[in-house]
């Protein structure tokens, strides 16, 4: 199950798959994962091999998925993973110029879940600060 099948149908694209899972990195980064849900339940799960190292998360709600990433990241910090950690980030200074380009209204198509929504939001500056 976690030999490669195939290469990614993207190109540059991280995950791969094996029989069934998610397949990424290599050696002690290596990683497998799979997801499931049923009607008003999600979960996932990432597993470390080399390492003994893994997590389960499940949640009670359609787009529970929206929180499986704060909770692995956090969870790689707290145990040391070997990967999927969080990344710092240098904080970038924006002239208020730049800060008034980013205002404005945005609309964006979500998928898988729900299919084809239309998602909108609106980015306001108060300030020396942008919200969404």
């Amino acid at each position: 199950m976690l030999t490669l099948q195939k290469p990614p149908f993207v190109s540059g694209f991280a995950l791969q798959f094996g029989l069934g899972i998610g397949l990424q990195g290599e050696g002690n980064s290596f990683s497998f994962a799979h997801g499931g849900s049923n009607q008003g339940f999600l979960a996932t799960f990432v597993m470390y091999p080399a390492a003994g190292k893994g997590a389960v998360v499940m949640t009670n709600a359609d787009r529970g998925s929206t929180i499986f990433t704060e909770v692995l990241q956090s969870v790689a910090a707290e145990y040391q993973w070997p990967s999927g950690t969080q990344s710092e980030r240098e904080v970038v200074n924006l002239s208020t110029g730049q800060l008034d380009g980013l205002v404005g209204a945005y609309t964006a198509l979500t998928t898988p879940v729900p299919h084809n929504a239309v998602l909108s939001c609106e980015v306001v500056r108060e300030g020396e600060r942008l919200f969404v």
